[in-house]
This record gives C-alpha cells, structure tokens and sequence, in this order.
C-alpha cells in the first residue's frame, strides 16, 4: 500500500508540471541552476573597469630611480671594458718585447731604431730604411706584411700595401685611429699614407734642455760630441752623421745593456689626441716617429701634443714633446723592458 501511494504521489506531483528537483536549487538561482547576476550578468562575464594612470609624481620617481641605476651601470661597464682593453696592450708589448728577444737571439743583437743613411731633415735626401717595428714583423706572425717590403727601397717609397698594412700587435685597443691610414705631420713622406701605431722604441736618454736625441743622424753625433754616448738606448738610430760623414754606432746587444735588461726600458706607448700627424707610424723611419726617448720633464708624459707644446711652466724645448710618451689608459702609460717585464 505504501509503494502504490508513493508512486501516486510522484505521478501527481509531475502532471502538475512541479520539479521535484527545485528544492535543491539555491534561490536566486537561474537556468541550469547558475547563480544569478544583478544586471543580467552571468558568472562568466567581467565588468570592463578603467585603469587608473601612473601619477606626475610616480613617473618621475621611476624615471630618477632608472637614471641612477644608468649612472651606477655606465662606468662599471666603462671600467671593465678599460680593464679588457690594458691587458690586451700588455700582451701587445709582451708579444714585441718577445719578438725583439728572437730577433735578438737570430742576429745576435737587436733591431736598429731606425736606418736613415742621408742627412737629416725635411728633403727628400733624407729619407730612411727599414726601423725595429719593421725587421721583427716575421716574429710577431706578420710573415706575409713582412714578405711585401722591399729592401731595395726607401720606407718612404714602399707600396701602398706595405705601408698601409694594419698590425693588430702594434694597435692599443684604447688607442684612437689606430686602424685609417694618415699622412705624418712632416718629413718626406708627409705626402704619403702610413698605417699608425701605438708604440714606439726607446731610443735613450735626451739632452738636459730636450733638444737633442738619438733619434737621428746629426742629433746623435751632437750627443756623442757631448760626451753623452752613455745616453744612448737600446733601440736608437743606426747612423751618426756630422753633417757629411755617416758613421755606423751599430746596433745593442744584451752584454751591452749595462744598467740590466730588467732595468731597460725597450719599448712603450705613445699617443696624442691632438696634432695626431706627430703620432707614431710603425713603418715610417723618419726622426722619432717610430721612437721616443726620455728626458726628466712630467709634460712629455701624456696625450696631447699641444698640451706639452703650450705648458706655461714648460722649460725645455719643444722638441721633447715629440719624443714623449702618453696613452688613453686612465692609469697611464704601458711599457716593456728589454727582459720582457712590462710596466
């Protein structure tokens, strides 16, 4: 009996069109028993709401706390990229200073600074041969520069191809134009193309007012006349000349590097940001292109030419300005002694 009235029950209930099932919904509820939105949303749509923008105020904070991280970042990045670019002309000069030693070890005596024949200076009879940056081409793996030289010829009158041949070992990373060909400021081959170089070869000490130098012929012979033969470097003009004689002064050795090799300077760096035809040229022999000596003057050190030049305290001649020494490294300058220590 009680079956029979359940099921009478339930048929009722659904001719009625009742839901059993609405209890269960929750209220408010719609079709398929979702919930109900105010505004006939569903639960599957968004109210688009609008942004607010960054305030004045908020953009500049951001912008100064980017222009300080900027600040903080550049020179970091400044200082290692000058730290890459020391060592890599460390290893330049300690690449030279071995190439010197081989030489040395297969001639029995270093490179000359420079060979000029003729008398010195400004015509086209004092033009020169070969210098030290040239002869130990072949020991710094530049066989096939080297093999474009001909002997036979002045530096001045060498091919386009030679003299404008660019040597990554004679060219500082921090050094400016080391990779256009430029005309020297004077000489004779002013008129012609070279391909510069970092480095020049110490040629010795000048004389006490920097006017004289064992850079070439008649200003050597000057310093032997004045008893200053002692001055002389390891890397110094071939000749010395009183006006018509040239006389050889041959070439150093290590048994004539009296003070030590690890004492002697060979070669360093030299450089100028100013009247940069004064700059060094590694194949151009002319006066002290390819080298520089030392005088005790602080305005010979440093990059600009015109500086030195024009010191009001300057009390020597100018001609030391250009047998000076200088760099773009903010630690001053590189060198390498006859040992193959670098400084």
């Amino acid at each position: 009996m009680i079956r029979k009235m359940s099921s009478c029950t339930a048929r009722s209930v659904l001719e009625k069109g009742s839901d059993p099932f609405e209890s269960a919904k929750p209220r408010g509820s719609g079709l398929d028993g979702l919930p109900r939105l105010s505004r006939g949303l569903t639960p599957f749509s968004t109210r688009s709401k609008r942004r607010a923008a960054f305030s004045l105020m908020e953009l500049l904070v951001v912008i100064a706390i980017i222009a300080i991280l900027i600040g903080i970042l550049i020179p970091a990045v400044q200082k290692v990229r000058e730290m890459a670019n020391r060592a890599s002309c460390l290893n330049n000069l300690k690449q030279i200073g071995l190439a010197l030693q081989n030489y040395a070890g297969t001639a029995t005596t270093f490179p000359p600074g420079g060979v000029t024949p003729n008398v010195c200076c400004e015509t086209q009879d004092s033009k020169s041969n070969a210098n030290w940056a040239m002869l130990i081409l072949p020991y710094i793996e530049q066989q096939q520069v080297y093999d474009r030289y001909d002997p036979t010829k002045f530096c001045e009158d060498q091919s386009d191809a030679f003299r404008t041949a660019y040597v990554k070992t004679y060219a500082c990373p921090s050094d400016i134009n080391t990779t256009q060909p430029q005309k020297p400021f004077n000489g004779p081959g002013n008129d012609k193309l070279f391909m510069p170089s970092s480095y020049r070869g110490m040629s010795g000490r000048g004389s006490n007012d920097g006017d004289r130098f064992f850079t070439q012929p008649e200003e050597a012979y000057i310093m032997e006349q004045a008893g200053l033969r002692q001055y002389i470097g390891v890397l110094h003009t071939f000749y010395s000349c009183d006006g018509t004689n040239m006389k050889e002064l041959g070439n150093e050795s290590f048994a004539t590097i009296t003070d030590g090799a690890s004492n002697t300077l060979m070669v360093g760096e030299y450089t100028t940001t100013t009247l940069v035809g004064r700059r060094a040229y590694w194949a151009y022999t002319y006066d002290q292109y390819p080298l520089s000596g030392a005088v005790p003057y602080y305005q010979t050190i440093g990059n600009s030419f015109d500086a030195c030049v024009n010191d009001p305290d300057r009390t020597f001649d100018k001609d030391a300005c250009k047998h000076g020494w200088g760099s773009m490294h903010p630690g001053g300058s590189c060198r390498i002694c006859a040992q193959g220590r670098t400084v």
